[in-house]
């Protein structure tokens, strides 16, 4: 009696193997695509928030925006509505990235 795999069984663990690297490799680089995605969207949201910083601390407007609108809070106890500005960074380059900071407009 002969010992050893025949040629038929090597073929099949190395598909089976070659089935399970490539799922593997799948699920990495869904992984390292997140990962960028994840840093990118990280980067955006540090600058804009130095952007928004700038504002706040020197008082300049130039890089971001404003809009007003009305919130109105409402609970058991208490209802009431302020006029707010949201302050946004103006550049495009922050995408969908919502940094809003809401304080009471000036009367």
């Amino acid at each position: 009696m002969k010992r050893g795999y025949t040629l038929a069984e090597v073929i099949t663990a190395l598909l089976i193997i070659a089935i399970g690297a490539l799922a593997l490799f799948g699920v990495l680089s869904n992984a390292l695509s997140g990962i960028g995605r994840v840093y990118r969207e990280l980067r955006k949201t540090f600058e804009a928030n130095t952007e928004l910083e700038e504002y706040f601390s020197t008082g300049s407007t130039v890089g971001v925006e404003f809009q007003f609108s009305t919130l109105t809070i409402t609970s058991t106890s208490l209802a009431t509505s302020i006029e707010v500005k949201i302050v946004k960074p103006k550049s495009d380059q922050f995408g969908n990235t919502a940094l809003f900071i809401f304080e009471p407009a000036t009367q």
